[in-house]
């Protein structure tokens, strides 16, 4: 006698789903987790963007300084490198299954060789590596000399000088009034000369949210244009980090009177200007809220030069906004709004008495301006951290 029996689909359905978890369980089980979170040894503030390397298999932390590795177990060299830090192996061994945490502190750099910088070339590289002529400026360096706007800082950078608000490095640009500059200014890799006459607003610049200015000595048309023929100054704003930082500043100056009394023309009854003064004030302000980083910089300048009919009435905001969407994404939006009025002349009376002032009525006013940049962005890492 025989019996024929016919499966049902059911039955085939939940065989086959037991030999696939039956031969895959072991390949799942050889598996372990690492993770852990990635700090700063001197701040304790997580670190994003750590390129975490344990074999073949990478990762970078999120926003949050966290990572996390499933790796076949074994015995590994874990690397963590990040740019602008010393790069720290750790060794560690794993079971099947097994989840290890590894919490790990990176130092600063010990030398400037090791500052990330990002003009040279479209990603962040130590300045060691960078193969041409390139300076860092570091905000303390703008803190120290009490600077005002960012070329009175860029003067301390050797082979860099302004003439008349245009920037010649190593005498290669040379200088005609009007007919532009090739040195290229950035801010956060975005051109920033003025359109119509193609050189920098020094005063639209934020020299109180500053994380650091990058000079290339050197052509880069190949990257950035014939605009960059001379070279490249490169300011990079700073970003909130886990605490919230507040900075404040004021600052005057007083002009006296010329050793040539004959040329001084204020303090007279006649004149406007009692006495050539300036005054001003700078504010920044950090901070993260969740996934939402927070920055807030304003400015204010009032000036009476001692150039007759020369003047400054200036006010600048710059909020920048950045929502990390993922551990990998994060949008941003910067912006800088920069208003006022200003007086200067083109031509002194003479080189004698009137020396300080105005000649062939070449004194000019601007009544009201408003001046803007708005820069939306996108910053996506892949697993083995490249931006």
């Amino acid at each position: 006698m025989r019996f024929h029996l016919t499966p049902s689909l059911p039955a085939i359905a939940l065989a086959t789903a037991g030999l696939f978890f039956l031969f895959q369980n072991p390949v799942f089980s050889q598996n372990a987790t690492l993770k852990g979170v990635v700090t700063d040894a001197s701040t304790n503030e997580t670190l994003p963007g750590v390129t975490v390397k344990a074999g073949e298999t990478g990762a970078a932390t999120g926003a949050d300084g966290a990572y996390s590795i499933s790796i076949p177990a074994g015995s590994y060299e874990v690397s963590f490198t990040f740019v602008g830090y010393e790069t720290k192996t750790q060794s560690v061994q794993l079971k099947p299954g097994q989840t290890v945490e590894l919490n790990i502190q990176l130092g600063d750099a010990d030398n400037l060789l090791q500052t990330a910088t990002v003009t040279s070339g479209k990603f962040e590289k130590p300045l060691g590596e960078v193969t041409v002529s390139l300076d860092v400026l570091k905000p303390r360096l703008v803190e120290s000399t009490n600077a005002t706007s960012i070329d009175e800082t860029l003067v301390k950078v050797p082979g860099l000088s302004i003439v008349d608000g245009q920037a010649s490095i190593r005498g290669g640009a040379g200088f005609s009034y009007g007919a532009g500059t090739r040195v290229l200014m950035l801010v956060d890799d975005i051109p920033a000369l003025q359109a119509d006459a193609g050189f920098p607003n020094w005063d639209d610049f934020p020299v109180e949210n500053v994380a650091q200015i990058e000079v290339l000595k050197g052509a880069a048309s190949a990257l950035y244009g014939s605009s960059a023929m001379n070279g490249i100054i490169n300011l990079r704003t700073a970003y909130a980090k886990d605490k919230p930082e507040t900075s404040a500043a004021i600052f005057g100056k007083v002009w006296g009177a010329p050793k040539d009394e004959a040329k001084k023309w204020w303090g007279t009854d006649s004149s406007e200007i009692q006495l050539p003064v300036e005054a001003g004030f700078n504010f920044c302000h950090r901070q993260k809220f969740n996934k939402l980083d927070f920055v807030l910089g304003m400015y204010g300048l009032y000036r009476d030069s001692y150039n007759k009919d020369t003047y400054s009435r200036y006010g600048r905001v710059t909020p920048n906004i950045r929502y990390r969407v993922s551990d990998r994404l994060s949008l941003g939006l910067n912006m800088n709004f920069n208003f006022g009025r200003s007086g200067s002349f083109f031509i002194w009376g003479d080189d004698s008495t009137k020396a300080y002032q105005p000649g062939l009525n070449s004194a000019s006013q601007s009544l009201g301006r408003l001046r803007f940049m708005i820069d939306p962005n996108v910053q996506y890492f892949d697993r083995g951290g490249n931006r």
